[in-house]
């Protein structure tokens, strides 16, 4: 008599592994797409959260990015930036992000590379804005003396297209400093 597997046996043992591992690969699918879409967030965070941190910091008594011009009540700033891609000087970034000003190029020029916009957007208000239901309703003009708040606000998108692995991201970040 013989020891071992017979070929029926075999069969048998290579089907459970098979209906085993199929029941497993959706997890690896779903980490892989999981994992992605947490880098593009974090991405998107870091760069709104480090616009708002460099304007909190800026002074406030010279003219700076916090700046609003008499007749306005709002300053915004629109910038794009892709890894690797060219900048407006015409250097290529190879990802050290560079924030080039404006819109990003007409879309064939991106038709495969990711890329991110960045609008900044600065408005001021008065304090009794704060009391009123805690809702800052009523920006101010640039040249108006009475302001006394400043609301940043940063707003990140990518432009990622859905897929296979999920779409862009957009992250907003909005803070309110006093001086």
């Amino acid at each position: 008599m013989r020891k071992g597997f017979s070929l029926i046996e075999s069969i048998i043992a290579l089907a459970i592994l098979m209906i085993i591992a199929i029941g497993i690969l959706p997890l690896f699918s779903s980490a892989i797409l999981n994992n992605t879409r947490g880098s593009d967030s974090t991405q998107a965070s870091n760069f709104a959260k480090s616009t708002a941190e460099r304007l909190i910091a800026e002074r406030l008594d010279v003219p700076t990015d916090l700046t609003i011009p008499g007749g306005s009540t709002l300053v915004q700033t629109d910038e794009w930036y892709s890894p690797g891609a060219f900048t407006t000087a015409g250097e290529t970034s190879l990802g050290d992000e560079v924030w080039n000003p404006g819109p990003p190029p007409a879309a064939s020029t991106f038709a495969t590379i990711n890329y991110w916009t960045r609008h900044t957007r600065i408005t001021q208000y008065s304090l009794k804005d704060i009391t009123n239901n805690n809702a800052l309703v009523t920006p101010l003009d640039g040249s108006d003396l009475n302001a006394k708040l400043v609301q940043i606000e940063v707003e990140v998108d990518s432009s990622k297209q859905g897929g296979i692995l999920g779409g862009g991201q957009r992250f907003t970040v909005r803070t309110i400093r006093g001086f």
